[in-house]
């Protein structure tokens, strides 16, 4: 095979690498608010919350911890975590009935768009009983604390 000059050894390489990304798997792109989109995307404009599996269950495990604290400060990732009576911080996942609050006015709102938690709000974790937030279910876990509508069947 003869040797390539180098024009055609630069054109040569210049297709093989569209070839080798028109094969790769597409990237999607990061949802719009979210942290870590791209500096192009617009910025949120209400508190992001993470979100709870659909098909989550509740285990019974019991936690060592009697209560959480919530903060939401749009500034960070995530923008809404907890931290327990012991200061230890867990994530806060959310089901899809609930929304994050303006920026302007940080917080989580349930689907009538009722306040369900505000910075600073203190929910207590009840010994032998499921923690309720304004009517709405809790399931603490060691790590994680999920927020949904209801208790799961």
């Amino acid at each position: 095979m003869p040797a390539l000059s180098c024009p055609a050894r630069g054109a040569s390489l210049v297709l093989l690498a569209l070839a080798a990304g028109a094969c790769s798997p597409a990237q999607s792109p990061a949802p719009t608010g979210s942290p870590g989109a791209s500096p192009s995307a617009p910025a949120a404009t209400t508190i992001v919350l993470d979100r709870a599996p659909a098909n989550l269950g509740c285990d019974t495990i019991g936690v060592g911890y009697r209560s959480i604290t919530f903060f939401i400060d749009p500034t960070q990732t995530p923008m809404v975590w907890a931290v327990t009576d012991r200061g230890e911080r867990l994530g806060v996942k959310w089901d899809d009935s609930f929304t994050g609050a303006p920026l302007a006015s940080p917080g989580v709102l349930d689907k009538s768009g009722a306040s369900v938690a505000s910075n600073g709000e203190v929910l207590l974790i009840p010994q032998a009983a499921w923690p309720n937030l304004h009517g709405h279910f809790v399931c603490p876990s060691t790590e994680t604390v999920f927020v949904l509508d209801q208790a799961p069947s």
